[in-house]
């Protein structure tokens, strides 16, 4: 957090792709755009990683510089419950989104600053105009290169901030939809909770992590294991 954290209160870390917004309708529109493919929510929501639709690299890198901009965020969707349950969380906890999005770009189309934070307040989350409500994100983006690429820069940025962020404040838990996101902050001694997408499949590692993390089909049950993990904090013992 570029600033201290007022209230001295526990931190609640939370991803942004997949766990606060549904990406799908942005996959779809990009689809269309650049390709000219009609596909429906039901097809690309179980196609997550596109197999069917991108058949080499140069469509790859394509689709995902426009992906990884901020040119069509305005597609997503959020998550059922995610602005409520965080709404009633950041009374209690500061709120830290921690994204792998880019705050700038090598031309503005590419910057997803400002197209976050219009997402956030069409749908009513926590915002980070708020004293206790924080996003950080990596600063810049160039163009997509590869998944593995993108994915490590993702992996890097997130271990950099989550030690940061565990040496200003207690950090309640880590909130995340993918395996690298739970061994992040597994890593750093945060509490993993799995928000359980329909692309996950990583079930079968979760004893890899050096915290078993809790593993939430939705946000109210997410909402639920936070509010526990506070009552045990406030705990004498």
């Amino acid at each position: 957090m570029s600033q201290s954290n007022p209230a001295n209160r526990s931190t609640l870390i939370v991803d942004v792709d997949e766990t606060l917004f549904d990406t799908t309708p942005r996959k779809i529109a990009i689809l269309h755009d650049l390709f000219g493919i009609p596909a429906t929510y039901e097809e690309v929501s179980a196609d997550y990683y596109l197999t069917d639709y991108l058949h080499s690299p140069k469509q790859e890198r394509d689709f995902f510089r426009e992906f990884h901009s901020g040119k069509y965020i305005h597609f997503d969707i959020a998550i059922d419950c995610a602005p409520q349950v965080l709404q009633r969380l950041s009374a209690k906890l500061s709120l830290v989104y921690l994204t792998g999005r880019h705050a700038e770009g090598a031309q503005p189309w590419m910057a997803q600053k400002s197209a976050t934070l219009q997402s956030l307040k069409r749908f009513g989350f926590p915002l980070p105009e708020d004293q206790n409500t924080f996003l950080i994100m990596k600063q810049y983006f160039s163009g997509f290169e590869s998944a593995e690429i993108q994915a490590a820069q993702d992996y890097e940025h997130k271990m950099q901030v989550t030690l940061q962020l565990v040496a200003q404040s207690p950090v309640v838990a880590g909130i995340g939809d993918s395996f690298s996101d739970l061994l992040v902050y597994s890593a750093h001694g945060v509490f993993p909770i799995c928000l359980k997408r329909p692309h996950f499949r990583d079930l079968n590692r979760l004893g890899e992590l050096a915290i078993r993390p809790f593993v939430a089909d939705d946000w109210l049950a997410v909402e639920s294991r936070v509010l526990e993990l506070l009552k045990q904090k406030s705990s004498p013992n």
